[in-house]
């Protein structure tokens, strides 16, 4: 299993993480809410409000601290998988990986996903879970399971 601490998204010491699966970021929206096209525009893209998936909380994410840009980020959530209810219905611009977004998109029909209007390297979902627990048997067991469903789902 790796264990890596992303110098560019920074988590609190005692946390280790695993990469479940990588891919391109998209923007998912509700256009019902959010008027941001099938291409957006970096200026149309950084006039919406944003929520964030962030994992210590705060308000900056992989955009701003690896673009240089401000978003207008009104929220974050601690997992991708509040991410659907909170954009569906609102006029929040979620950034997320391509796989999970076309997951969300399957779950949540009326949701849409635009390119992400900037040159990024590839991101991903990461498993995380307390240092503490790295020995724990039971813990070792459900983590690997997770990680083998995330190769099964990436491989299809």
């Amino acid at each position: 299993m790796t264990r890596a601490r992303a110098l560019w998204f920074p988590i609190r010491w005692g946390i280790l993480r695993t990469p479940l699966n990588r891919g391109h970021f998209v923007c998912l929206f509700d256009p019902r809410h959010v008027r941001l096209g099938a291409r957006p525009s970096k200026r149309t893209y950084l006039a919406q409000e944003h929520v964030i998936v962030s994992y210590n909380g705060d308000l900056r994410g992989t955009v701003e601290d690896r673009l240089g840009v401000e978003r207008r980020v009104r929220c974050s959530v601690a997992s991708f998988s509040a991410i659907g209810a909170i954009v569906d219905g609102s006029q929040l611009v979620a950034t997320l990986p391509d796989v999970f977004a076309a997951q969300l998109v399957r779950q949540r029909p009326h949701l849409r996903s635009a390119p992400f209007p900037f040159a990024h390297p590839a991101g991903g979902m990461d498993l995380l879970w307390p240092a503490a627990l790295d020995g724990d048997d039971a813990c070792a067991f459900v983590r690997a399971a997770i990680i083998d469903i995330a190769k099964q789902r990436s491989s299809v």
